[in-house]
Formats: structure tokens, C-alpha cells, sequence
């Protein structure tokens, strides 16, 4: 029997009981799937994120730079390629573990099975930033409007003012985003998510623009992956909600932009798009919530 250590952090928030719970656990990522399987099944929470028990140096041996292998397993068990949420999550548990990496590091880079390298960098003001793909959605087309501005009424049981629905483009095509009038006041509506079962979509994003602090708010929704079928807080989706929200309200690239996830838990990002590269800086705060062992 192997004893393993494990890490609960949340993402997107400074308070223990919001933003986006995720378990980290140091363990050789040459172990079996299965077992990592369980893992994430009996730790139930949100993303459970696996992390190789002991960083390497930077091609350059730079003294800022320190690598770790990552997987994302979900709470079904099922492996996903990368997490926003739980990456934010991974860096915050490895720089608050005693003695794991030096004080100099400033920078982590994940290095995923299939998608490259997730860079995380510990911000002057203590938020964590990293650097994700963001591609711009398209607009779905009339047929697709029409079949799916019934589902979106019935998941909020009425007839609701959709300003306009898009999918992700490439890397997110099975992401749908469908903005609502703000007067719809998406953080006081109580929806049905199995409406959204079978609709063709893996990750529902339903955002509308905000008066608040923020440019834009959000709720992420995927009954078919998450078993509470909402999200409190998605990095991923943030990926087209960026590109999305500059272009409709001719933000800049490359200005900062606020951004709010109002599910119950809540939690607050800050977005830096990169228009020509076609990536983007997601910034959000992270804090610690517990600690343990597993017996393997």
C-alpha cells in the first residue's frame, strides 16, 4: 500500500467556500488510469488534478522557471486534457507546499499528455495568471437558432430574450455560447439543466453584459460531464467569453477586462486577450482549504 499526498485549493476566489474546488495529488503520472480513475471518483470534487510528485528544472535551469507533469481526471472518472480551474488550483497547492520548489520560482509550467505545456505565473498582487488558447466563436446558423432557442426557454422554464448564440471555434466546437438580454438577471435564475441533455453541446456557456464592475457575466452548464450540472466556475469557457465580449463591446486587445462566474459559489476573473496569436492571459486568485493522505 502507497500513501500519497493530496490538496484541496479553490480557483477564481480568495474565500475557502467560493470559486471552483479542485483536489491536487502528488503521484508518479505513470500510474495506472484506473487507479487515478478512483481516485477522482472518491474525492468527488469538481476536477481532481494529478501532479508528478517532484518538479524538473527549466530547459534553460532558469532559477524562476520549474516544471511538473499534470493529468485532469473529472469527478465520473474520466480523463480530460486540461482544466483552467484546476491548473489555477495546482499552482497555488505547489507553492504553498514546504519546501517543494524555491522562493525564486515564479513561474510553473504544466506540462499536459496531449496539449503541450499550461504556463502558470504568480502574479505582484498574489493572483496567478495563465496562458490558455482563445479562439473566436461564429454564430450559429438560422436552423441552429431555431432549434435550439426552444431548449434554451425550456431550461429556464419561459420564454427568455436571446441576443445571440455562437459555438467555439477551433479545439471548441462542442462549446455553445448563448447571450441573454441582461435583464434576464442570469445570477437569480433557477434553471432546468437536463433540458440541455442530448443538445449536441458538451459545455453550455449562458452569459448576458453586466452594469456592475465587471464587463460580463457568466453560468456554465453541462449535465452530460458535471454531476451537480453546473459549473461555479470555468476557465475554459473564458477562452470564447474573452474573445466574445471584446469584440461586442470594442475592448482592445490586450487591455485587461473583469469578468464574474455568478453560479452560487461565484468567483471573479480578469481576462488579457491576444487577438493575432489567438491566446489569452486568465488571471484569477486561488486559496488553500485542506490537506490529507491517501492509502493506495
Amino acid at each position: 500500500m502507497a500513501t500519497v499526498n493530496f490538496f484541496i485549493a479553490t480557483a477564481f476566489s480568495s474565500r475557502a467556500f467560493a470559486g471552483n474546488p479542485a483536489a491536487i495529488v502528488l503521484i508518479d503520472l505513470d500510474t495506472s488510469s484506473d487507479i487515478l480513475s478512483g481516485i477522482a471518483q472518491n474525492l468527488n470534487q469538481p476536477m481532481t488534478v494529478f501532479v508528478s510528485p517532484s518538479p524538473r528544472p527549466s530547459h534553460d535551469n532558469s532559477e524562476t522557471i520549474i516544471i511538473f507533469g499534470i493529468r485532469f481526471f473529472a469527478p465520473n472518472g474520466g480523463e480530460v486534457p486540461i482544466c483552467g480551474h484546476g491548473t489555477v488550483a495546482a499552482a497555488k497547492a505547489m507553492a504553498n507546499i514546504p519546501g517543494l520548489i524555491s522562493e525564486k520560482v515564479e513561474t510553473i509550467e504544466f506540462q499536459t499528455l496531449t496539449h503541450g505545456s499550461i504556463i502558470a505565473t504568480k502574479l505582484d498582487d498574489g493572483w496567478i495568471e495563465i496562458l490558455l488558447p482563445a479562439p473566436v466563436t461564429q454564430d450559429v446558423s438560422s436552423d441552429e437558432r431555431k432549434r435550439l432557442t426552444p431548449i434554451m426557454n425550456k431550461m429556464f422554464g419561459r420564454e427568455v430574450a436571446i441576443n445571440n448564440i455562437a459555438h467555439g471555434g477551433k479545439g471548441f466546437e462542442n462549446y455553445l455560447l448563448v447571450e441573454l438580454h441582461e435583464d434576464e438577471r442570469l445570477a437569480d435564475c433557477v434553471v432546468d439543466v437536463d433540458a440541455l441533455r442530448g443538445n449536441g453541446y458538451f459545455v453550455n456557456i449562458v452569459t448576458t453584459s453586466s452594469s456592475g464592475n465587471e464587463s460580463f457575466v457568466s453560468r456554465m452548464f453541462s449535465p452530460e460531464f458535471l454531476p451537480a450540472g453546473e459549473d461555479s466556475v470555468c476557465g475554459s469557457a473564458h477562452c470564447l467569453l474573452g474573445p466574445y465580449w471584446c469584440q461586442k463591446l470594442s475592448i482592445p486587445a490586450g487591455q485587461e477586462v473583469k469578468a464574474r462566474q455568478v453560479s452560487a459559489r461565484g468567483g471573479d476573473l480578469r481576462l488579457i486577450w491576444h487577438q493575432q496569436v489567438g491566446n489569452m492571459q486568465l488571471r484569477g486568485q486561488a486559496a488553500m482549504i485542506g490537506s490529507g493522505q491517501l492509502h493506495i
